[in-house]
Order: structure tokens, then sequence, then C-alpha cells
């Protein structure tokens, strides 16, 4: 045996990891956006394709070329190497898991504990991190807000795992890889409660169907209105300007008041965007890729919900581009437009693909429901 297996959710918080415990453990990144695109059941080797081709699909469309101009076979060769370590955890002499409180988070946690709850390997000590708050942290929105001191403080309290939270995480990856939404309703209960945040993870991913009234995801509503109602007081703002003034990452002669009003005040672009949805998420998830994701989804539908202008100094710099509501997303955000009245649905939500042939509405009051 050869140490301990530190499993988390992605490059910030494993570099950190691995500067902490990297000379006798393993540190293994889980990297995925499980709330979008499609989930299956099928064998691994099949799951893992169409999670590779999506991603990669997803960043070929907003033209990000951090893994290449073909990043399909380096995504699928990273989950090819993530899974292979799964195979071998009688190596270990403990897993630890370190996650937080978020969707994007829980996901990944339902789906590690299925993959373990399947396995026929023995697991050593078996215990999660998971957390929601730091008290020593204003505006935590993740295990990356800590430093090394906070993050190995979390150690002796980590929660201890055993089978019964290995079940309640199969049963709700089960349920995110079904065919029909209603069994994510049905995977809740008393034994999910053991995972003290995957109800409220769960509930955050159903929001994310369009919802019945506007025909909008949650994501989407929060964007409009962040866009078409823009915030007057961003404290998230403020602290990172902060920071960045106490660390000199300022330009020289500016001031963190400054550079705050002078974003508050200019240009709704994808920073200010961002910011403004993780201020009004109650567990923000969401990654500033998936943000542009969203933002290109609104901006170019066949009748869009709002208009992107490129800055004209760096057109093809997305994060440079100033957005506003077009009357249609002025008249959504209203509540008199539905998305189906004008635009058509084309994505994937776990193991459902929404689409015209099969729609599900998100009726908080009623649960899933199909349209008319």
């Amino acid at each position: 045996m050869t140490g301990q297996l530190h499993i988390t959710n992605g490059d910030a918080v494993g570099d950190m990891l691995g500067r902490m415990y990297g000379d006798r453990d393993e540190i293994l990144c889980w990297r995925d956006v499980l709330h979008d695109g499609p989930l299956t059941l099928a064998p691994l080797e099949t799951h893992r394709r169409r999670r590779a081709r999506f991603l990669a699909d997803t960043l070929l469309e907003l033209g990000d070329t951090a893994l290449g101009a073909e990043p399909y076979a380096r995504i699928l060769g990273d989950l090819v190497a993530r899974d292979e370590r799964l195979m071998h955890l009688s190596e270990f002499t403990a897993v630890t898991l370190w996650f937080e409180h978020d969707l994007y988070d829980q996901l990944q946690i339902a789906e590690i504990l299925h993959r373990l709850a399947v396995t026929d390997q023995p697991i050593r000590n078996l215990s999660l991190i998971c957390i929601d708050h730091h008290p020593d942290v204003p505006h935590f929105h993740g295990l990356g807000n800590l430093n090394p001191t906070q993050l190995a403080a979390l150690h002796p309290q980590r929660q201890i795992l055993g089978a019964e939270h290995l079940a309640a995480g199969r049963r709700v990856w089960e349920a995110l890889c079904a065919d029909d939404p209603r069994n994510l309703q049905k995977a809740l209960g008393p034994t999910t409660d053991r995972l003290p945040f995957m109800s409220a993870a769960v509930q955050r991913f159903c929001a994310e169907y369009p919802h019945r009234q506007d025909g909008l995801t949650q994501t989407q509503r929060l964007l409009l209105q962040a866009i078409g109602a823009p915030l007057t007081d961003l404290p998230l703002l403020r602290h990172h300007l902060r920071q960045q003034e106490r660390s000199g990452r300022l330009p020289a002669g500016t001031s963190a008041e400054a550079r705050y009003r002078e974003v508050l005040t200019g240009p709704l672009r994808l920073g200010r965007i961002f910011l403004s949805l993780q201020t009004l998420e109650t567990a923000p998830f969401l990654g500033d890729l998936w943000v542009q994701k969203e933002l290109a989804l609104l901006a170019t539908a066949a009748t869009p919900y709002l208009s992107a202008q490129p800055d004209p100094k760096t057109p093809k710099d997305r994060s440079t581009t100033a957005y506003a509501l077009t009357p249609a997303g002025q008249a959504a955000l209203d509540g008199r437009l539905h998305w189906a009245d004008v635009n058509q649905t084309d994505c994937w939500r776990g193991g459902v693909h929404l689409s015209a042939a099969q729609m599900w509405y998100w009726d908080p009051q009623t649960g899933f429901v199909r349209s008319p």
C-alpha cells in the first residue's frame, strides 16, 4: 500500500492538496461539469466517450483553445486515467473526498459514490470533507478560498463514509442518469440525508430544467436579471479588488474603490455578470466558461434574448463583450414571453434529452410535468 488517495473537484484545490500531501499521497482531480450534457448508466467506456465528446464540443463552440484545437482525445485520455485510478483503491490506506456544498461538487460526489458502490475492491478508511462555509473566510464559495493551513485543519473533522452513504450516492446517480426526471424526486429520502448537501443540490439540478412558466432555466433567468436589472452593490467584487490591492496586483495608481466604481458604471461584461450570478445564487456552482456558454445561447438563439457587442479593441476576447437585453429578453424577464414560443430547446439534463420530441418542464409546486 502506497499511502492515501485524495479526490477533489478540480485543479485549484488539487494543486494545493498536492503541495500538502503530494510527497507521500496521490491526488485525483474529478474534472467534469455533470449538471450539463448527457449522463448514462451504459458501460463506462460509452459514458466516458459521450462526456468527452460533449465537453470537447462545448470548448470548440466557445472558441476555448486551452486544451488545443482538437480537445476530444485529451479529455478522453484524462477521463480514462482518472477512472483507472479508481480501479486500484486497494493500494491505498485511506481515501478522502474533498468537496463543497454546491451543485457542481455534489453531482461529482454522487458519481464517485456510485463508482465505489459497484466496485468489488476493498475500500479502506473512506471519508468525506464537505463544507458550505468557513468562519475565517468571508464570501466563501469553495475550498479554493482556503489556504493550506485552513484546508489541513478540515482533515480531522472528516465524515466517515459507510455502505449507507455509498447506497445514497448510487441512488442519486442512477436517478440522474434515468430518462425520466421524476426519478430525481424519488431518489431523495432518509438515507440521502446522510449526505447533508445532496438534497439541496438535486433540487437545484431540477431547476436547471426549463421552468413551466417561461421556459427558462434558473441560471438563464438569473442571467437576464443580472443584465436587465444590474445589482448596484457587489460586495464580492469589492472583496476581490481589495485583495488585489493588498497584494499589489492592481495597476499602479489605481485603488480598489476606484476600480470598483469603474466596473459598476461600465458596460455589463463577463466579469461583472459572473460575480452578479454568484451573488444571486444561493450556492454558486458555475465557472466562468459555463457562464459564457449560457450567455452565448441567450445571444445566438433564433429570437435572441441578449445582444452581445464585442469590444472593438479586442473583438475576439469574449470577456470584453458587452451584453444587454433585447426586447424579447425584456419580455421574458417580465414574464410576457415563453422560450418555446420563439425558440427551440435541444440539450441534455442527465439522462434526459430535452427537445421538441420530448420536453419536460420543472414546476416547483407540482414536480416535473410534460409539455401539453
